[in-house]
């Protein structure tokens, strides 16, 4: 992801006063790609016009409907998202990551190192327990097969 120049140019003007570098472009404001339909899900895009930028990156929570569209297609092309920011490792946060990389997503998720290592925890965990609901799903005759989000 690279950051606006405009910030860079203004520090190397002060510091340079024989700067003879061209002023770069300013910097776009940052418009919204992307927004949550619903307050359960933390999931914010932000175009720069350098990068586009997802904000947290959880599920679809709530309602059957609202739930269905973890398995629908991204509403931006995953392929076309820069980056990927995480606050904290709560699966209403980070729980949509491994959807997000099955359609494409490949690059870097930036977050402490402590929200790292707990995203992976709780990822390993969601996706645990959702082969263990799919598996009662399937045994228990009650509904039809579970489809697994991270599968």
């Amino acid at each position: 992801m690279t950051t606006g120049h405009g910030a860079c140019w203004a520090t190397c003007a002060a510091t340079d006063p024989i700067d003879s570098r061209e002023k770069p472009p300013a910097p776009r404001e940052p418009s919204t790609i992307m927004s949550a339909p619903s307050p359960a899900l933390m999931l914010t895009g932000y175009e720069t016009g350098d990068a586009r930028v997802l904000l947290e990156c959880g599920p679809f929570r709530g309602g059957r409907e609202l739930r269905r569209r973890n398995w629908k297609p991204f509403p931006t092309a995953a392929e076309q998202i820069d980056t990927v920011v995480l606050t904290h490792a709560h699966l209403d946060h980070c729980g949509y990551l491994p959807a997000l990389a099955r359609q494409g997503f490949a690059c870097p998720v930036f977050a402490t190192p402590c929200t790292a290592e707990l995203a992976e925890i709780v990822l390993r965990d969601s996706a645990r327990l959702q082969a263990e609901e799919a598996e009662h799903a399937d045994h228990g005759g009650r509904r039809p097969r579970q489809a697994r989000l991270y599968a």
